[in-house]
């Protein structure tokens, strides 16, 4: 999921002139929407070519669920300020919840591109580009996001799942640890590990990395699957029955868990 500040907005100097911008602030950090929304139409009565007030806008909306509305109001943020990285961020995201996958990658290219990028955007940009195939770009992206803030644990592991599908498994072992290192909690880098470890053919080490992503988030799906692989390698279908089983529970219409099941449960 693409991530997405609503708070800490910079304004223009005529919102700070009349109390509008503290105000909306206060209203974006309570969760206030309709009354930011309001706040922020009154300051663009006064001051229509305001790109960080349509910016703004487009928070307020996308708290009251009007993404439709957020959009145009983006829009109209990145055409006043095209060198906005931070509003063509916002704009992907909100384009990415409304289907545009191929319009968020775009403004997240532009937005990369700026000299004031964040890690955030980059690591944005590297979720489309891996949920396009692209493996190689999202590996750059991800470089560029550990590089803007490498104590994120996060960007590491996220980096390692690029490498992995670009096929880099001893690179993507060492941004695990590292994420693993700054992040001691994190499932996603533990379901990495134990990835890494049953590609190797290591499945005790797997299992038990596995085992460890499964006590800090039972709810992890990908977890489950690749525990109940390494089971029916190890040769406890049984178990390994169980750990699908117990995936098919949460999501009946996993179609690689039942196909573990299946494989599991033949004699």
């Amino acid at each position: 999921m693409l991530a997405l500040a609503l708070a800490n907005v910079v304004h223009g100097a005529a919102w700070a002139q009349d109390g509008g911008l503290d105000a909306a602030d206060a209203a974006l950090d309570a969760g206030d929407f309709a009354r930011a929304e309001g706040l922020v139409r009154t300051a663009l009565r006064r001051s229509p070519r305001d790109p960080r007030a349509h910016r703004t806008l487009g928070h307020a909306l996308i708290g009251l669920g009007r993404m439709a509305d957020a959009r145009t109001a983006l829009q109209e943020a990145v055409r006043l300020a095209p060198d906005d990285s931070a509003a063509r961020s916002d704009l992907a995201t909100v384009l990415l919840a409304l289907g545009d996958r191929e319009g968020a990658l775009s403004h997240l290219d532009r937005a990369a591109a700026s000299p004031g990028a964040t890690a955030e955007v980059h690591s944005n940009r590297g979720t489309l580009l891996a949920a396009a195939g692209r493996a190689l770009d999202a590996v750059a992206a991800y470089r560029e996001a550990v590089r803007l803030a490498p104590d994120d644990a996060r960007n590491h592991n996220d980096l390692a799942t690029a490498l992995l599908r670009a096929g880099e498994t001893a690179e993507a072992t060492r941004e695990v640890r590292r994420a693993l290192q700054l992040d001691p909690r994190s499932a996603a880098a533990w379901n990495n590990l134990g990835f890494l470890r049953m590609l190797r053919v290591c499945l005790p080490q797997a299992e038990h990395a596995l085992r460890r992503a499964l006590e800090i988030d039972a709810d992890h799906l990908s977890a489950r699957l690749n525990l109940g692989t390494v089971l029916l390698q190890l040769g406890r279908r049984p178990e390994a029955a169980a750990e699908f089983r117990e995936i098919l529970r949460r999501a009946p219409d996993h179609e690689r868990a039942r196909a573990g099941l299946v494989e599991a449960e033949r004699r």
